[in-house]
């Protein structure tokens, strides 16, 4: 879970873990949570609209489904645990003078916004693809079944234009994943109202083994460059084919 705030970007590290703790603190007073049932981590970017503050995101989770995690780990010495939307720009490339958004496409869809080379926010969707996934098990009952489905389903550019179009070629289940994907962009639209400029979208996720998934959403961004995020040590790598990695952005990234 994500909890923003600003501080004064004047201030030095040890004022700012404290003004940080404190700020926490009160957050989880007013909000009725108690405070040592709570692990965080935060990092911090300046913020666009005021030079003189820095922007928090403060990642918080509950110690008891962290232990659940851990519990599946027993044995193994766990190093670190880390949100996959923050950690995915560890393997993007990211240039110092543009602002990017990498678009999570899985059954809980997240947006991680990065200006300049800096994580400045993490957006949960309304909108995943877990209805769309579910539904295609639903008829196949096989989750490894559906995932085949998604490799084998393309997107064509005359399903770009209009959802409601979706379904009529020979992949039924198209008529499931367009309109989700359709929200999804949709909803992408206007959390770029938010800010001056996106040069780069990078997808990632199950979603983006759907053929011509990048073109679908490059309709709805044609200002932006809009491509599968392919982690930036690979381009090197002749022996692996590139969907390998994609399959497991989250993994590498992590």
């Amino acid at each position: 879970q994500y909890y923003y705030f600003d501080i004064f970007n004047l201030a030095n590290k040890e004022y700012a873990k404290k003004a940080v703790q404190t700020e926490f603190e009160s957050f989880c007073t007013d909000n009725h949570l108690t405070l040592n049932a709570y692990e965080g981590r935060y990092t911090y970017a300046k913020d666009q609209n005021n030079e003189d503050q820095n922007k928090v995101i403060y990642v918080y989770e509950n110690k008891a489904d962290l232990n659940e995690v851990l519990d599946i780990f027993k044995g193994y010495k766990v190093v670190a645990a880390t949100p996959v939307a923050i950690s995915l720009p560890n393997i993007a490339t990211i240039e110092k003078n543009k602002n990017t958004m990498i678009i999570d496409l899985d059954e809980t869809s997240k947006v991680t916004t990065i200006l300049g080379q800096s994580v400045y926010n993490v957006d949960i969707l309304q909108q995943g693809l877990k209805d769309a996934f579910d539904a295609i098990n639903e008829k196949e009952n096989s989750y490894l079944k559906t995932y085949e489905v998604l490799k084998n389903t393309t997107i064509y550019t005359m399903e770009m234009a209009n959802p409601a179009n979706a379904g009529k070629e020979k992949n039924e289940y198209l008529q499931y994943i367009i309109p989700a994907l359709y929200k999804i962009a949709t909803e992408v639209q206007n959390l770029m109202k938010s800010y001056r400029k996106i040069d780069q979208i990078y997808l990632t996720g199950l979603g983006t083994v759907i053929n011509n998934v990048d073109l679908y959403f490059q309709e709805y961004f044609k200002d932006t460059k809009v491509e599968i995020l392919k982690p930036f040590f690979a381009e090197n790598d002749n022996k692996t084919n590139i969907k390998d990695y994609i399959e497991v952005n989250s993994a590498i990234a992590l």
